[in-house]
């Protein structure tokens, strides 16, 4: 959080505005635009300020609490962008091995804004093992994104990976 001097912002406002300012610093807004805090953020920055964000790589992997991997193969806008995306990854068990008949939701979610994508992604079966295509992958607008992937038998979650990522305007 950035604490802006009250002498320099309260001066020239009306009581109406005033209140607008406090009530934005109250939820951690950055009233200085163009920088970002250690908690990253977009505010002027784009994705170059992001400091959660992993930059987009094919080949990254993310890796769960019980061993498993997401490996992000391929994302189809590359990087991820604005809009509908398809991604292209590769589920791995504790020895490394790919793992096949899963069941495998995503949660696109925008942690700065408290929600998630409006459209529910898709999966399917890729054709190599372990493999499986996520489309609609919808991240509707830009900054930082968190894209949870649970995946499981049908009846318990194995593993869930996060994989941090930032969509430019």
């Amino acid at each position: 959080m950035v604490f802006v001097p009250l002498r320099g912002l309260v001066a020239g406002l009306t009581t109406g505005a005033l209140g607008v300012a406090f009530g934005l610093m109250s939820v951690g807004c950055d009233l200085t635009a163009g920088e970002t805090g250690s908690g990253g953020g977009t505010g002027g920055g784009g994705c170059v300020a992001e400091d959660r964000a992993v930059p987009y790589e094919p080949g990254m992997t993310e890796e769960g609490a019980e061993g498993y991997a997401v490996v992000l193969n391929r994302s189809v806008s590359a990087p991820p962008a604005k809009g509908d995306n398809a991604w292209t990854i590769v589920v791995r068990d504790e020895s490394g091995d790919p793992v096949d008949d899963l069941v495998v939701e995503v949660f696109p979610f925008m942690p700065d804004h408290g929600h998630g994508g409006s459209v529910q992604t898709q999966v399917r079966a890729g054709d190599a093992s372990g493999t499986y295509i996520l489309e609609p992958l919808n991240l509707p607008m830009a900054g930082y994104w968190e894209v949870r992937i649970d995946f499981g038998d049908g009846t318990t979650t194995l593993d869930e990976v996060m994989f941090p990522i930032c969509v430019e305007e």
